[in-house]
């Protein structure tokens, strides 16, 4: 299990995620602290979602796993969420 987090909600790919939304946020109207500590976390996804785009909610434990693989394409899901991050990383 990486520390990738998804940018769009688990279930739809239309919903940008509670933790995107955080950081978009933190980057438009934070304090210098704010924006620096967002960037560089913007940075890490992306450099994470460029190494590995399946899905981050694999979770054997709480049997996610099956729901999500079954639905999850890396080419398509993975691709948009790599595109959120990078957008907003500009």
């Amino acid at each position: 299990m990486s520390n990738r987090k998804a940018a769009t909600a688990a279930t739809d790919i239309s919903t940008k995620s509670r933790y995107f939304k955080k950081l978009e946020q933190d980057i438009k109207f934070g304090n210098e602290y704010q924006k620096k500590r967002a960037s560089k976390n913007v940075k890490e996804q992306i450099l994470l979602w460029e190494l590995d785009q399946s899905s981050p909610y694999d979770d054997p434990i709480t049997n996610d796993e099956k729901y999500y693989s079954a639905n999850w394409a890396d080419s398509y899901h993975g691709t948009i969420n790599l595109e959120l991050w990078d957008e907003l990383s500009q």
